[in-house]
């Protein structure tokens, strides 16, 4: 896979550029969310939009090899795309995925927009509360992609993993904290999330959805003994099941909110 650490598609698209001028809309790399518990598998879609007459793609994926560990990639959306267009572990370090692929016809190719060009199966090895990003780099292999009418500036929208479960809905005790359950729950008008810190610590708590999207999040230092987070009923996009975490003194726990309206 020695091809996957040097960008030479620049080089390539000089042999049949034929166009100066040409312009279109930007194309946009999507990574995928999702929510998931120890051990289970994901697969993480590389999505694309203004996908329109392109001739070379490259880039690196980029995840925390301490929350994920990479098992496949599949489902390949591209002609002439095949497992050798990728650099996997062993091969290339943990934490990265690299592509690179190019148009052997020399005419560029177009696809739907929210196309899945590829599909990354990974297994889950962090614990309830990590999390990662699914996100685009240039280390080892550049981001270059090209169109006739030369080198694009692409948009790259990354993802994310959150690791869940199992999910409390009674206390959790830690050596720094006691978590107790939302209430009320389901919630109406206001959350109110209590915590009871055992020391004075810098707490981050977040709230997200079943896509992994945080729709809240605040970071504070907190004396010692009791405390409440209120939410109001507004900051939650949509009536639903979320998520509330909690990480103070290297611990982490998880509470589960029923939203209702």
């Amino acid at each position: 896979m020695k091809r996957n650490t040097r960008p030479f598609l620049s080089a390539l698209l000089s042999i049949f550029l034929l166009q100066v001028g040409f312009s279109q809309d930007p194309v946009n790399f999507i990574a995928s969310t999702h929510t998931a518990e120890n051990g289970d598998a994901v697969e993480v879609e590389i999505s694309v939009t203004g996908f329109t007459d392109i001739i070379s793609v490259q880039f690196t994926v980029d995840y925390d090899p301490a929350v994920l560990s990479f098992l496949s990639v599949g489902n390949f959306g591209l002609n002439y795309m095949a497992n050798s267009n990728f650099g996997k572990p062993p091969d290339v370090p943990a934490g990265n995925v690299t592509f690179v692929w190019y148009d052997e016809a020399l005419q560029g190719i177009s696809v739907d927009d929210n196309t899945a060009i590829f599909t990354i199966t990974f297994e889950v090895v962090g614990v309830s509360g990590d999390s990662t990003g699914i996100e685009f780099g240039d280390n080892p292999t550049t981001i270059e992609v090209t169109n006739a009418g030369g080198v694009m500036n692409p948009v790259f929208v990354p993802g994310y993993v959150n690791v869940t479960g199992p999910v409390s809905v009674q206390e959790i005790a830690t050596e720094a904290f006691i978590f107790y359950p939302v209430y009320p729950n389901p919630v109406e008008d206001m959350a109110y999330i209590p915590f009871n810190l055992f020391e004075q610590e810098q707490v981050r708590f977040s709230v997200y959805d079943l896509s992994g999207r945080v729709v809240f999040e605040q970071t504070e230092v907190f004396l010692p003994g009791m405390h409440t987070i209120h939410i109001p009923n507004e900051k939650f996009p949509a009536a639903g099941t979320y998520f509330c975490r909690l990480e103070a003194g290297g611990h982490k726990g998880i509470q589960k909110i029923l939203l209702v309206r």
